[in-house]
């Protein structure tokens, strides 16, 4: 079945929650400055990658079956050249469910271990699909869960049809190419250039704010990993944008940003599309004092070894 016949069923998602957080050594620790600062900071170190690809959406509604790009994640230490030598797909090839199971025998082949996830996400400015695939490499920490809730809370129908219509929205902005998909975070909460998808935002925003009760009880006790899901992403998109956490450049906050996340954040930065990997660039930056005008140049337009390369000077 390819992703245009599962229209609006969850046949590909990005990188998962767990995944990203066992690639970003989660620890769930007290932090010892400003409360409100910690408990973002703590968010950001357990949601990891997940903010760069906050518009990769969990369906594939809107792209083409195409591989635009494969990309690791986790992976220090590991050979990526060779890695991606021995895929079973390359970039250009189409997509299919059946390449899930192939991949991940093919990493365990080359390796000799698992790989932490394996998923398709929407979309290049082209239309193709992005393959990120985990690999448990010196990046990579395992994370224990609690059980997962067992209630049936759900989210509204109008928080539903707004969450389709913002992955519908997205998904055509960052296929229109230029500064279309370009985000704003100075108001606090995420903001895309392009018209259509900023105003589904700003109602997604005016919703989370009348009904933040609704969204808690929903990740509290919902069975249903898709309610969460939409429940986590108002929230995300609304209150919880966490860029302008080092807008400021809080020294505090970037330290203990490079000291928990350092290696994922020169991973996610590295990443060739500029639309996933433009926080993380973002958040690098800044822990390497690159100033902000030409962070912004480079976080969006490259190179990114430009970024990376800043972090070992004095």
């Amino acid at each position: 079945m390819t992703a245009r016949e599962a229209r609006g069923r969850p046949v590909a998602r990005s990188p998962s929650v767990q995944a990203i957080k066992n690639a970003n050594g989660y620890r769930p620790q007290r932090i010892s400055y400003n409360s409100r600062v910690g408990w973002q900071l703590r968010i950001w170190i357990g949601i990891g990658a997940l903010l760069t690809l906050w518009w990769a959406v969990p369906t594939l509604d809107g792209a083409d079956d195409r591989i635009a790009a494969i990309e690791f994640f986790g992976h220090k230490g590991v050979d990526t050249t060779a890695l991606r030598k021995a895929l079973p797909v390359r970039e250009g090839d189409e997509w299919s469910e059946g390449a899930n199971a192939r991949l991940r025998e093919a990493v365990a082949r080359s390796i000799g271990k698992e790989a932490t996830d394996v998923n398709t996400v929407c979309c290049t400015s082209d239309g193709g699909v992005l393959l990120f695939i985990g690999i448990p490499g010196g990046s990579y920490k395992t994370f224990a869960y609690g059980p997962a809730p067992k209630g049936h809370a759900r989210v509204s129908t109008e928080l539903g049809q707004l969450s389709a219509r913002l992955e519908e929205a997205i998904g055509a902005a960052v296929r229109k190419g230029g500064d279309a998909a370009q985000e704003d975070d100075s108001n606090g909460y995420a903001l895309i250039k392009d018209p259509q998808t900023r105003s589904i935002q700003m109602a997604l925003r005016r919703y989370t704010v009348r009904h933040e009760q609704e969204l808690f009880r929903v990740l509290e006790l919902s069975s249903d990993s898709r309610q969460r899901a939409i429940a986590s992403q108002a929230r995300n998109k609304g209150a919880l944008v966490l860029e302008p956490l080092t807008a400021h450049r809080n020294a505090a906050v970037l330290e203990r940003l490079r000291t928990v996340a350092l290696d994922s954040l020169i991973e996610m930065t590295l990443w060739r599309d500029a639309s996933h990997a433009y926080a993380a660039r973002m958040l690098l930056g800044r822990v390497a004092g690159v100033p902000e005008d030409r962070l912004e140049q480079l976080a969006w337009n490259g190179p990114p070894e430009t970024i990376v390369q800043a972090l070992s000077r004095p």
